[in-house]
């Protein structure tokens, strides 16, 4: 009989069960069960092919990805498909799919960011050299968070702190009284704080 592995307690155990005998774990699988004869769906409880009419001795199982793999029903103890154990590598690999896809989105938020404050701290220059009180942590913000955006636009993961640390510094400039920047400093320092996220 084709056996499964727990995937709590590590048992193994025939798949025709709907829980582990030894820990009780209910089997969780959306694997779908086919008959090797007539390849009609089939319940692996009952062991014939409602179909044909075939003892199932072969048996085609199908992972949720579409993939299919054709196995004898009956096989040594010692063998056994791990269906569970799939479905976790294959839930692993969505999240890991949806990871890359929050990265992207956030990277590129985070990116637009850097490069809208980089626009405001050189406006915020030329207007401080206009009215003669040349601000020259304007500058030196600009400078890093071009960098920020350049590291953002290829998803790289300095990105992230380059964002926290120009954030806390341009915060910290409500010492001087400088709202602006320190306004600013929170917007970039909340996104570079859920871009850090993702590469934890």
């Amino acid at each position: 009989m084709i056996q499964i592995k727990c995937d709590k307690c590590e048992n193994e155990f025939a798949i025709t069960r709907d829980k582990c005998p030894v820990c009780g774990d209910p089997v969780k699988t959306t694997c779908k069960f086919f008959c090797g004869h007539c390849e009609s769906k089939i319940d692996v409880k009952k062991q014939i092919c409602p179909n044909c009419g075939e003892k199932i001795d072969e048996i085609i199982i199908e992972k949720s990805d579409g993939e299919r793999i054709k196995t004898k029903f009956e096989t040594e103890d010692s063998e056994y498909i791990e269906i569970n154990e799939i479905e976790e590598k294959n839930e692993k690999k969505s999240l890991e799919n949806d990871d890359s896809e929050a990265r992207k989105k956030i990277a590129k938020t985070l990116a637009n960011d850097m490069m809208i404050l980089f626009v405001i701290e050189i406006i915020y220059v030329l207007v401080s050299l206009f009215l003669s009180q040349f601000n020259f942590f304007a500058v030196v913000f600009a400078i890093v968070l071009f960098i920020g955006y350049k590291k953002a636009s290829n998803e790289d993961k300095t990105a992230g702190t380059i964002g926290m640390v120009v954030g806390i510094l341009m915060m910290l400039t409500i010492l001087m009284m400088d709202i602006p920047n320190f306004l600013l400093g929170l917007f970039v320092l909340i996104h570079s704080n859920k871009y850090n996220k993702l590469f934890k």
